[in-house]
């Protein structure tokens, strides 16, 4: 199933079928749960090319479920509103943001990843992104903002990488081999681990630990 460029999806629920790709360089607007499927069916697959733009409009918790999705356009948070990508009954689902993805969340929005995301490319986070399930950061992305990020499980960073989201919740861990900069005008909040390779709290930066250990 592909979307061309030039035309416009409005889903207010239904789903893809299991197994199923849909391919889209049109224009998305998610205006309902999507994607809510049986619990013996497979996740279906969903890409966003580089011309395609996706508009997030769901209301109040609501989710996009059980679907591996890997957005290489422009995926939008367009309400000031809660959406979930979550797995009903442990059917894995993912999420992946390529090198030339974009995700915008915008300040009162909320985008929650209960399913394991990658995340690379270009994340503007001015609202808040909650991480259920382990993540990983990929070599390149530039997460900017002035929102905040919320960890409850864990997020990996195999390379060097600087954090400049003035506000991190850290529940679990951050961990991985690369070196984490924490720079000036951050600050931490952590009940959980701060691991893997070295961690460097910069001049300027805070760190308000009330429990939790940086990994020997």
């Amino acid at each position: 199933n592909i979307i061309a460029n030039g035309a416009t999806v409005y889903v207010t629920g239904g789903s893809v079928s299991p197994t199923d790709t849909l391919i889209n360089h049109g224009v998305i607007w998610v205006n309902s749960s999507f994607n809510s499927t049986s619990c013996n069916t497979q996740p279906s697959h969903f890409i966003n090319e580089t011309d395609g733009v996706v508009n997030l409009n769901a209301g109040n918790s609501t989710s996009w479920h059980n679907t591996r999705i890997t957005n290489h356009g422009q995926m939008n948070k367009t309400t000031g509103n809660v959406i979930s990508f979550a797995s009903d009954c442990n059917t894995a689902g993912s999420f992946a943001n390529s090198s030339t993805g974009t995700l915008s969340i915008p300040s009162g929005s909320t985008v929650s990843f209960s399913y394991s995301p990658t995340l690379g490319g270009t994340i503007s986070l001015d609202g808040l992104m909650n991480i259920h399930a382990p993540a990983t950061l990929v070599s390149g992305l530039s997460l900017t903002g002035t929102g905040t990020l919320a960890n409850y499980s864990s997020i990996n960073v195999p390379f060097d990488y600087t954090f400049t989201i003035p506000t991190i919740n850290n529940f679990s861990s951050i961990g991985g081999a690369g070196k984490k900069t924490y720079t000036s005008g951050v600050t931490i909040n952590s009940t959980g681990v701060l691991g893997g390779g070295d961690n460097i709290i910069a001049n300027g930066a805070t760190v308000y630990v009330t429990g939790g250990s940086v990994s020997p």
